[in-house]
């Protein structure tokens, strides 16, 4: 279990970026499996997820908190994440706790949405950037994110390296999870 502080700024990108930013890089696969209760209605407060990458399974809870998120990550095992899809049983440990603390009723949430991403990480100064190819719904999208200390650093270091590889910032504010809440309709 770990708690972090992320702080990271986004932009949107164009098939044809993405292609350029990640030839000849590796590129990993993880699925992100949304989870809320049936009126999705959460999401303005906190997002919770299952992340599968590497056949290791971990819920995060997402708090806004300003210009970054509070993260509480959980590692869970592949027993736990079948539990929670096929009968909404939702895992022991910090998380649970986290969100009954703040009032929210675990027996009501459960997975509404997939979305797969194809994502390269490289290191850029001091920031973490990772460069995602999105697949949900029926829907494609392309994004680059860039993590560091502080909300100046990270939007400076995303604006240079795009500059460098002539590619157009194009910031983004919506998140991945939104974008899959916008895509459910």
């Amino acid at each position: 279990m770990s708690t972090i502080i992320e702080i990271e700024s986004k932009a949107m990108l164009d098939e044809h970026s993405y292609n350029k930013l990640t030839k000849g890089l590796t590129i990993y696969k993880q699925e992100n499996y949304y989870i809320d209760d049936e009126s999705i209605s959460h999401q303005k407060f906190f997002g919770l997820r299952v992340r599968v990458k590497n056949n290791k399974y971990e819920l995060t809870l997402k708090l806004n908190n300003g210009d970054s998120k509070i993260e509480i990550n959980q590692d869970i095992k592949n027993e736990d994440f079948i539990k929670l899809k096929e009968n909404k049983i939702f895992p022991q440990g910090e998380v649970k706790n986290h969100l009954e603390t703040i009032g929210i009723n675990v027996k009501t949430l459960k997975i509404f949405g997939l979305l797969i991403t194809y994502r390269t990480d490289i290191k850029y100064k001091t920031s973490l950037i990772s460069i995602d190819k999105n697949l949900y719904l029926g829907h494609v999208d392309y994004e680059i994110e860039c993590e560091d200390m502080d909300i100046k650093t990270s939007v400076e270091n995303l604006k240079e390296f795009l500059n460098k590889n002539m590619v157009n910032y194009l910031p983004n504010h919506v998140s991945k999870l939104e974008r899959v809440i916008k895509a459910i309709g």
